[in-house]
């Protein structure tokens, strides 16, 4: 500690490669230069003091605190690679990291009450982040034997997200084809398309999940979805409307030929052409 080091001289040094047009290091020294217990010194003089010893000790730090520590490191690494999805990636990890680094100041070494604080609201923030993409479809109807379901994806966030739908089947009464890439507008909802084949009809319910464009990253919560299959009635509904237009288009059929007829008996019979109502 510089303020315990009376009248002893501390040398600060520069990397290598540290900018030196930046404006920060200016800001630096001059707010070193204000502090009351602060004064400049030729390097001379710094070589020329005699040197104080130092001892480091282990100071184990509490055990709850580690652990909340390492949990908040553990959501750092979730929220990037969650990040994967979206467009605009360091805008998300940026803000993370700023916030993480918080919660690890040495201004809280003292105030266990203003740590706890900031280290629930890093937690809080983090997880809604990984909520803000989510499944919001819980039923669908499939009448035809190959079809897609409809499932719509919302995204909470304010930037374009990009994910993959798959469906994994827990019965035998379906085959998935293959998953469904769906990009969702900010703050917006869009439907994923992922493609079916009915087996046989029953109600069933699969899971549907979301990952990155590449699968590597689960995106949310998997969400339980139930279907209805009726995977016939598609042919039945097909088959009674052929029916029905062949029937209409018969029962014209019949009344034109059927008055046609009669109109040439009547002509043949010297009668008077009949006239329709």
């Amino acid at each position: 500690d510089a303020r315990a080091a009376d009248g002893h001289v501390v040398v600060a040094g520069l990397e290598r490669g540290w900018a030196a047009s930046g404006g920060r290091l200016g800001q630096l020294l001059d707010a070193i230069q204000g502090l009351p217990f602060s004064d400049t010194a030729q390097l001379g003089a710094a070589f020329a003091t005699a040197p104080v010893p130092l001892e480091v000790v282990d100071h184990p730090e509490d055990a709850t605190r580690v652990q909340r520590v390492a949990d908040a490191m553990s959501l750092e690494a979730q929220v990037d690679a969650f990040a994967k999805a979206v467009e605009r990636p360091e805008l998300i990890t940026g803000q993370q990291r700023m916030l993480l680094l918080a919660t690890l100041a040495i201004r809280w070494r003292d105030d266990e009450d203003g740590l706890l604080t900031v280290q629930d609201g890093y937690t809080a923030q983090a997880d809604a982040l990984l909520d803000s993409v989510a499944i919001t479809t819980r039923q669908n109807t499939v009448i035809s034997d190959t079809t897609s379901l409809l499932i719509n994806v919302s995204n909470a966030l304010d930037q374009p997200v990009t994910v993959r739908l798959s469906i994994i089947a827990g019965s035998g009464r379906i085959r998935v084809d293959d998953s469904a890439l769906v990009t969702v507008p900010a703050h917006g909802s869009a439907s994923a398309r992922p493609p079916i084949t009915s087996i046989s009809n029953g109600d069933v319910v699969v899971t549907a999940r979301l990952t990155t464009e590449d699968g590597s990253v689960q995106i949310g919560e998997s969400a339980p979805v139930e279907l209805f299959i009726r995977a016939g009635f598609e042919a039945v509904v097909t088959t009674l409307f052929v029916a029905a237009v062949a029937l209409l288009f018969g029962f014209g059929l019949f009344r034109s030929i059927r008055k046609r007829r009669r109109a040439r008996a009547r002509q043949l019979a010297g009668l008077p052409e009949e006239i329709d109502d």
